[in-house]
């Protein structure tokens, strides 16, 4: 019988705790990091071993978190040089495979599908960065998950624009991704050892900006965003196309316009 794989996940907020109670709901063990001592009884009353550790700063007890098989980096705000300070770490650690999410802004707003592939990169991103410099280590498998924009949770669209802030680019698509599918993509690749990978994670529909942000806003009882009409360049849309294809993930929220089920 094979043992209990140890995950360890660094970050605990919007995706890190959900991900972290349905790992543990799979029978994984299960460590947790956190940045704020407050929420390190939230995570012992799930009975989740709390980690409070910012990588910005020497913790003693990181050591004892990066003893994992598999470390899910949650957190990718951080400067460059953080990850740089962070790596010979891991190296030092048994951690073999390693899952971080990034982001679909490390691709340029083009007038077309992208895909994984190079061609649509920024170089110049600090996310894509942070991604070579994982992927490329020897001493580790990474897996980066490029996330679309994040909704589900918290996180309604209805919400985005009611500061009063314009809504710029109205004519161009959005990427979205629901925080259920992000989860799941996570589990799907722990459960197919699919390491060394770079997926793309995106709902299947792309009305644009100025249609969606509206009737989100309806949707969620506030008025429609202001929308600023001076820049109408349409943009990239985001290709799920590999996910599905390798991973056989069906996206539970393939409409982003259904908002009964954010």
């Amino acid at each position: 019988m094979e043992s209990m794989q140890t995950i360890s996940i660094l970050g605990s907020g919007w995706l890190g705790w959900p991900l972290a109670i349905s790992l543990k709901q799979q029978n994984f063990e299960v460590k947790l990091s956190t940045t704020t001592t407050e929420k390190t009884a939230k995570i012992a009353g799930a009975q989740l071993p709390a980690y409070l550790i910012d990588i910005n700063v020497f913790s003693p007890r990181l050591h004892e978190f990066l003893q994992a098989d598999i470390l899910i980096i949650n957190i990718n705000r951080q400067p460059l040089e953080s990850f740089k300070n962070l790596i010979p770490l891991i190296e030092q650690s048994c951690v073999k495979n390693i899952i971080f999410t990034s982001s679909t802004s490390v691709y340029q707003n083009v007038d077309r599908i992208v895909d994984e592939s190079d061609e649509f990169i920024n170089p110049q991103s600090s996310l894509y960065q942070i991604e070579c410099l994982l992927q490329q280590n020897p001493h580790f498998q990474t897996t980066v998950l490029r996330l679309a924009g994040l909704i589900g949770g918290q996180r309604h669209p209805g919400r985005f624009f009611r500061s009063g802030k314009l809504l710029s680019q109205p004519e161009a698509a959005v990427n979205l991704a629901h925080r259920d599918d992000c989860i799941a993509v996570v589990e799907g690749v722990i459960n197919n050892e699919l390491w060394g990978e770079t997926f793309n994670v995106c709902a299947d529909s792309h009305p644009k900006k100025r249609d969606y942000y509206r009737q989100a806003a309806i949707a969620f009882g506030s008025q429609p965003p202001l929308i600023d009409e001076s820049n109408l360049t349409a943009n990239k849309i985001v290709s799920n196309a590999k996910i599905k294809a390798v991973l056989g993930h069906t996206v539970t929220f393939f409409d982003v316009m259904d908002f009964e089920k954010i």
